[in-house]
């Protein structure tokens, strides 16, 4: 498991702060930048960027070094719920990163592994929980209605679409581009 940023030498002096989740696991990180703005009297622009894989729910065959056994141990000896399961926890720790950051006023970027879909009706929807993030998805919103995509395949097979790039509404200095802002 975890999770990895390689942060170019290009915004190298725009990082803020660094954190990892406190599981030792890596599997949520979140990087805090401060892009100084060009225009004179105008404030600086603060953005998080979070890197997530969320643990799909255990199987019967998990094993004792699997990411779930090894985050339900820590779960176990922490002050967390002990009913907590890994996913909800995950969920929990991505949920509290973006809403201080949006408290805060700062644009928020959350990519990665969610093992959910923002498909209706399916069984491992994550749409509400996005909801509640005020965030958007814009390959399911813009990209999915024009094309079927998956970002998981079985051999040669697209079975899902588990892996996301979601954000918060933008501030109005802020425009997303295909080769950069």
């Amino acid at each position: 498991g975890g999770t990895i940023a390689i942060i170019s030498k290009e915004w190298k002096h725009a990082v803020v702060s660094a954190k990892t989740d406190s599981s030792g696991l890596s599997i949520l990180t979140r990087i805090k930048f401060k892009v100084a703005s060009d225009i004179p009297g105008t404030r600086a622009t603060f953005f998080t960027t979070i890197g997530a894989y969320i643990p799909p729910q255990a199987g019967s065959d998990s094993g004792p070094y699997t990411i779930n056994t090894r985050l339900r141990q820590y779960l176990a000896t922490s002050t967390h719920s002990p009913t907590i399961t890994p996913s909800q926890w995950a969920q929990l720790v991505i949920q509290k990163w973006v809403l201080r950051a949006q408290a805060q006023e700062q644009f928020v970027i959350l990519v990665g592994d969610l093992n959910g879909t923002l498909e209706l009706g399916a069984s491992n929807s994550i749409r509400d929980w996005v909801a509640s993030l005020n965030m958007e998805a814009p390959l399911t919103d813009l990209l999915l209605p024009q094309k079927t995509y998956y970002t998981f395949y079985r051999n040669l097979d697209g079975i899902s679409r588990i892996d996301h790039i979601l954000y918060s509404p933008m501030p109005s200095n802020i425009k997303l581009a295909e080769f950069g802002t």
